[in-house]
């Protein structure tokens, strides 16, 4: 049996454990397998021993399967290994003299030690979470008082751009810097094709040339209606306003108020992986400044993310990036994948093993980005939602960036709260970054 390593009390525990198994399987000893079978030792002189020594070996190994399987369900060195630690650092404390309930002396009541090191834990996190639950009642509130004609009901809405065609031309349109009259911004044929596009004389000095990019999606508005749980076979106005924002720092990198939220130089050697990409607009419109884009959604949906990936001419929509980006970045699609990643399957496993192996065949290499946008709307893919981030998430290295639409308060709320639940999380809300009723996270696994 593989012993992981571990702390010394687990040690000594787990081979308690297999000395037991051992002595326990070699109680059964050969004369009691004749007693057993009497007949069968009495015939067969040399088949016997070798059948016994097959059944007590067989009876060993399955007894240490059995342990490991229980090992793993219940996390048992892991908590050997904290218990280990709790009496470790109050036998510490004992030697520095410290007063504490939790001090180490030989008649330690075991519950008062855990509880004292347990309960300031367990208030920091109740303190967490009485923080979350203001915010968004803030975020709510605030929600609220800009929409005074809304009736209350707890629930915006839904938010497709239009659910009753099959195909939508989605533009986003980005406003360039300001530039004096007759000044070199950009050179070639990117000056001449700019001029194709909205070049705006703003004063008698300065002029403008701001951009239109332009995408044909197709939807799948059946599926809609008929495929049950099946809403990412429509254009949501969240992936809009979030690539209009990104796109114009890109592009330009002037945010105005906003903060920049993705750093363009370390997103060009970055592996991005998409959770509910939907019609696959984000794909097409920010894989250029990637190394690499997974767009990830249910297998209903992965033929029409395919279908607008390859009727969408990468290199035309971004024709006029400044020439300084455009050397830099990736105009053709194949840098894009698309992968099944169904967050229900992926959460019924329940080895982190098994996990693990379904999203390394989603994605081989590590996430360094991990793009979620208007995902939060149905409670029941909550907890599926939170296990595949956890599981999806590389510690130290991979950014969660979580774009939320403001609907039901109780759904934001109970998102936030069990992605806090998690062990390892640090997340904190990106203020001031995308205007109306969107709130934007980001969150990276310490361990």
């Amino acid at each position: 049996m593989h012993v992981p390593t571990g702390s010394r009390r687990w040690t000594h525990f787990n081979s308690a454990l297999q000395l037991a198994i051992q002595r326990s399987t070699h109680k059964w000893t050969f004369e009691d397998f004749t007693e057993c079978f009497p007949l069968y030792v009495e015939e067969e002189k040399n088949g016997p021993s070798a059948v016994f020594n097959a059944i007590s070996g067989h009876m060993e190994s399955q007894m240490h399967a059995d342990l490991e399987e229980l090992f793993a369900k219940y996390g048992v060195q892991k908590n050997i290994d904290i218990l280990h630690a709790i009496v470790t650092e109050a036998k510490e404390r004992s030697r520095q003299n410290e007063t504490r309930n939790d001090i180490w002396r030989e008649n330690l009541d075991p519950h008062n030690a855990v509880s004292a090191r347990s309960v300031p834990i367990l208030q920091s996190e109740a303190q967490r979470i009485r923080e979350l639950v203001a915010e968004v009642f803030l975020l709510y509130s605030n929600l609220q008082a800009s929409s005074p004609s809304t009736p209350d009901t707890g629930f915006r809405g839904l938010g497709h751009v239009d659910s009753k065609t099959d195909t939508l031309i989605v533009k986003i349109e980005l406003t360039a810097p300001l530039s004096k009259s007759g000044s070199t911004t950009t050179s070639g044929g990117a000056k001449e094709a700019t001029r194709k596009h909205h070049k705006k004389a703003t004063s008698k000095n300065t002029i403008r040339s701001d951009i239109t990019l332009e995408v044909e999606l197709w939807q799948d508005k059946t599926a809609l209606r008929s495929r049950k749980g099946d809403t990412g076979s429509v254009l949501w106005k969240a992936s809009v306003d979030f690539a209009q924002i990104i796109l114009q720092q890109l592009y330009f990198g002037n945010a105005g108020d906003r903060p920049i939220l993705l750093d363009a130089e370390r997103l060009k050697s970055s592996h991005v992986l998409e959770l509910g990409a939907g019609t696959g607009l984000l794909s097409i419109l920010l894989s250029p400044f990637v190394k690499h884009y997974t767009a990830t959604d249910i297998e209903a949906l992965v033929p029409l993310i395919r279908k607008n990936i390859s009727n969408n001419n990468v290199d035309h929509i971004h024709a006029n990036l400044p020439p300084s980006i455009k050397a830099a970045v990736h105009l053709h699609p194949s840098n894009i994948s698309v992968q099944t990643l169904d967050w229900l399957d992926l959460h019924a496993l329940t080895s982190p093993t098994l996990r693990t192996k379904y999203t390394s065949a989603v994605s081989p290499e590590p996430v360094d980005l991990l793009l979620i946008v208007d995902c939060i709307y149905n409670p029941s893919l909550l907890p599926a939602l939170v296990s595949a981030i956890d599981t999806l998430a590389v510690p130290e290295q991979t950014v969660v960036l979580v774009i939320v639409e403001l609907r039901a308060e109780d759904v934001v709320r109970d998102f936030l709260a069990l992605w806090l639940a998690v062990d390892s999380w640090v997340i904190r809300r990106m203020e001031g970054f995308l205007e109306g009723p969107y709130a934007v996270w980001t969150g990276v696994k310490t361990r």
